[in-house]
């Protein structure tokens, strides 16, 4: 692959990242578990290329592509998400584990839902539930919405824009749980919260 002409061998990742991007560049995700050759057409070289570019320049792998794996799925990104995070999952294991083998109705609560990777991530392992997912940005939440369409979890979840520093924050939360028949109470088993802990200057140097 195409890694010394192209510096990306300064990457700590250089093949893994070259395979994931080239898998990008002709829209095939298995090729990063294969090894045989491949034709690939000019538009999708060029592709391949800038690709390349963009990751020698430091922009992290999921940034490039619009997407990154968490637990179990593939969730899409955008400028207004974080990246999931693998150290993130522990929360997600924690949830499912205490909660498989639950007879009833769990209700979860997503603060700051980003791109939905965790509340969606719990709400697939356990069948038996519903999300109400919440954010301030109305452009994390459409990002929710789409990885739930993906996930086919769009009837598990209800999501809305709120800001938790409003007085009324919290009977906001309320009416939507007396109202959507989603929820069956108006109290949740499981409230998750994972803000942004990662210090603006230093997030370049842990994405990459």
């Amino acid at each position: 692959m195409a890694l010394v002409n192209y510096n990306l061998v300064k990457i700590p990742t250089p093949e893994l990242d070259a395979r994931i991007l080239l898998s990008y560049a002709i829209n095939y995700q298995d090729i990063i578990y294969m090894h045989n050759d491949i034709s690939i057409s000019k538009n999708e070289k060029k592709k391949f290329y800038d690709y390349l570019n963009k990751r020698i320049q430091g922009k992290p792998v999921s940034r490039i592509v619009g997407s990154r794996n968490f637990w179990k799925k593939n969730f899409l990104i955008n400028k207004y998400t974080l990246d999931p995070r693998q150290d993130t999952e522990v929360i997600v294991d924690i949830v499912t584990k205490t909660y498989s083998n639950s007879n009833k109705h769990i209700q979860i609560l997503d603060l700051g839902a980003g791109s939905g990777c965790i509340g969606l991530s719990i709400i697939d392992d356990l069948k038996n539930s519903s999300l109400l997912s919440l954010d301030i940005c109305k452009q994390a939440l459409e990002q929710v919405n789409i990885n739930a369409k993906r996930l086919n979890l769009s009837k598990k979840l209800h999501y809305a824009q709120i800001n938790w520093f409003e007085k009324t924050w919290f009977q906001n939360i309320k009416l939507i749980t007396e109202n959507e028949k989603l929820f069956s109470k108006n109290k949740f088993d499981i409230i998750v919260c994972n803000p942004p802990y990662i210090k603006s200057s230093e997030i370049k140097e842990t994405s990459t």
